[in-house]
C-alpha cells in the first residue's frame, strides 16, 4: 500500500482478493465521512502548515474553504473530532493576531567604570548575536519555523561566567540599568507595569513574572541552524532593534523553570482545570487584551490524562464527600492582560511581565454556557450518571455583548515555592506543570506573583526574587526529568 498525493490516492498491489477488500473497505469509509462548514472567529484564513497539523491534532481533515472559513471533514461516528478541530482553527487565527500586538524590551545593566574613554562614552559598547536554541520542550504547535535563536552578549558566551552578577549590577532591584524599546526610548519598569491603574475599572491588578526565553523566530522553510542574513555575526544593539522593528516573524516566549527552582522542595501542591478566553484581537488596543479566566480545584482523586475522568467507579463515594462539594466552587475572573516581554541578554534568561487587571464574576454573572458546561463538568466528576460523558468546552462565550474565544484548556499541577519568615506576604513564587487539552502538549512554568501592588516593601522583594531567579541557570535537556501530571 503506497500513499500518492497531488492528486491524494492510494495504490494498493497484491491479490485480486485482497485489493478487493481493500477497495470495499474505502468505499465503506468514503460512506461514513461528513463535511461541515466553520466560520473563524477573525476575518483571516489559516496557513497551510497549520491547518495540516490541526487535522493529525484533532483525527478531522481541515482545509481552508473561502477567505475566513474552514471545511472540516470527518467520521460521522466520531463527531468530537470535529469539535476539537474547531477549537484548534479558532485557536491558530487568535494567535495569528496576538503575535502582532506583542510589547518588547531590551534590558542593559549598567556599565562598570572603563578608563577607556572612547568605550566609556558609548551608549551601547557590547555586541551582541543570535545563538541557536535548543528547547528542553517542544515549542507550540501554532509555531511553523526553521530555527529559533536567543540574543545574547558575545563576552558573556565566550566568557566563563554566562550570568550578569547581581553584586556590580544591582540587578532590576537597584534600577541602574536601563529598558530600552524597538525606537531605542529608555522607559521604566514600575511606570509601565502600574500605568493607568487609577483608572482601570476592574477591581483588582496582579503583576507576574515567568521566567524563560524571549525567541527569534525565522520565516518557515528548512531547519537551519543559522540565523536570518541581516543577523548573522555580531553587531551592536541598535543594528538589532533596528531590525526587530522591520521584520514581520512573531518572538516567541518559551517559559521554563530555572534549575534553583527544580531543586526545592515545593509546598501546598494542587490541581486545577483552567480555562482561558480571548476576546477579538481585532476590537482591542495594541496595550491591552480582553480576556476571561475559569479555574477550578481537581478532587486528588482524578488523574490526569487527556481528559478529566475519575479512576474508576468505585470513587464515587469518595468523590461525594461533603469536602469536596464545598471545594467545588469555580472562580471567573474577566479583565484585561497585557504582556511585556523583555530580553536581557546578560543573563541566562528572560522575563515576561504581564499586568492582569479583573474582576471575579458572581455565578449570576457568568455566561449562561459556561455555566453549564461547569455544572455538566461537575456532575460527570461526582459520577451522578454513569452514562454521562464529558462535557465538551464551550468554543465562544457572551459577556456583556462581547465575544470571547477559547484560548486554552488546560489540567495545571500547581505547587507554590517555600517562603522565608519575615517575606512580604503580597508576594509568591508558584512553578506550574500542565497539559494543554486540545494541542496535547506539555508545558512547565515559573512565575513570581504580586498581589499587594500598593506596598513598597513588596515591590522590592518582587523584583529581588526576579533577580535571583532569572540569574539562575537553566537546566539542559537531560537535567529536565519533569514528574508525571498524576496525583
Amino acid at each position: 500500500m503506497t500513499y500518492l498525493n497531488n492528486p491524494l490516492a492510494l495504490q494498493v498491489e497484491g491479490p485480486i482478493g485482497s485489493i478487493k477488500t481493500v477497495k470495499e473497505h474505502v468505499a465503506d469509509l468514503n460512506a461514513s465521512i461528513v463535511e461541515d462548514v466553520f466560520e473563524l472567529p477573525v476575518d483571516k484564513s489559516i496557513r497551510s502548515d497549520l491547518l495540516q497539523r490541526i487535522s493529525r491534532l484533532s483525527g478531522a481533515l481541515t482545509q481552508n474553504f473561502g477567505e475566513n472559513k474552514v471545511r472540516l471533514s470527518f467520521i460521522k461516528t466520531q463527531p468530537r473530532t470535529a469539535l476539537v478541530a474547531k477549537r484548534l482553527a479558532a485557536r491558530a487565527v487568535c494567535e495569528a493576531n496576538d503575535s502582532r500586538q506583542k510589547q518588547l524590551f531590551f534590558h542593559l545593566p549598567p556599565l562598570p567604570p572603563n578608563p577607556d574613554p572612547l568605550v566609556a562614552s558609548t551608549a551601547f559598547p557590547h555586541d551582541y548575536a543570535l545563538y541557536p536554541f535548543l528547547s528542553p520542550r517542544s515549542l507550540p504547535w501554532t509555531v511553523n519555523t526553521s530555527g529559533v535563536f536567543r540574543v545574547k552578549r558575545v563576552e558573556d558566551f565566550l566568557g566563563t561566567g554566562a550570568a550578569e552578577d547581581l553584586r556590580k549590577t544591582g540587578g532590576l532591584l537597584m534600577g541602574r540599568g536601563r529598558l530600552v524599546t524597538l525606537q531605542r526610548q529608555e522607559v521604566d519598569l514600575r511606570t509601565l507595569l502600574l500605568a493607568d491603574y487609577s483608572e482601570s475599572p476592574f477591581s483588582s491588578r496582579v503583576i507576574s513574572a515567568s521566567i524563560g526565553h524571549v525567541l527569534v523566530t525565522s520565516p518557515p522553510g528548512r531547519v537551519s541552524i543559522a540565523p536570518p542574513l541581516p543577523l548573522q555575526g555580531q553587531w551592536k544593539l541598535p543594528h538589532f532593534l533596528g531590525w526587530m522593528e522591520k521584520q514581520s516573524e512573531p518572538t516567541v516566549f518559551s517559559p521554563t523553570i530555572p534549575a534553583g527552582v527544580l531543586e526545592s522542595r515545593p509546598i501546598q501542591p494542587k490541581m486545577l482545570h483552567r480555562l482561558i478566553y480571548h476576546a477579538n484581537a481585532e476590537n482591542d488596543t495594541i496595550a491591552a487584551r480582553k480576556i476571561m479566566q475559569v479555574e477550578l480545584v481537581l478532587p486528588r482523586s482524578i488523574k490526569e490524562s487527556s481528559a478529566i475522568q475519575p479512576e474508576s467507579s468505585d470513587q464515587s463515594s469518595e468523590l461525594e464527600e461533603p469536602a469536596f462539594l464545598e471545594s467545588f466552587h469555580p472562580t471567573c475572573w474577566v479583565g484585561r492582560k497585557v504582556d511585556l516581554d523583555v530580553m536581557m541578554p546578560d543573563r541566562p534568561t528572560d522575563i515576561r511581565f504581564s499586568i492582569f487587571d479583573s474582576t471575579v464574576l458572581a455565578s449570576d454573572e457568568w455566561p449562561v454556557t459556561l455555566a453549564e458546561y461547569i455544572s455538566n463538568l461537575r456532575a460527570f466528576l461526582l459520577y451522578q450518571d454513569r452514562d454521562a460523558s464529558q462535557p465538551e468546552t464551550p468554543l465562544t462565550v457572551v459577556h456583556e455583548d462581547v465575544t470571547y474565544v477559547l484560548h486554552t484548556s488546560s489540567t495545571v499541577r500547581q505547587n507554590s515555592e517555600p517562603t522565608q519568615p519575615g517575606d512580604p506576604s503580597g508576594v509568591r513564587t508558584v512553578t506550574e506543570s500542565a497539559l494543554d487539552l486540545e494541542g496535547d502538549q506539555k508545558s512547565t512554568s515559573c512565575e513570581v506573583i504580586w498581589d499587594d501592588i500598593s506596598s513598597e516593601a513588596g515591590w522590592k522583594f518582587f523584583l529581588r526574587q526576579c533577580d535571583s531567579i532569572s540569574t539562575t541557570s537553566t537546566p539542559t535537556p537531560k537535567q529536565i526529568t519533569p514528574a508525571p501530571l498524576e496525583l
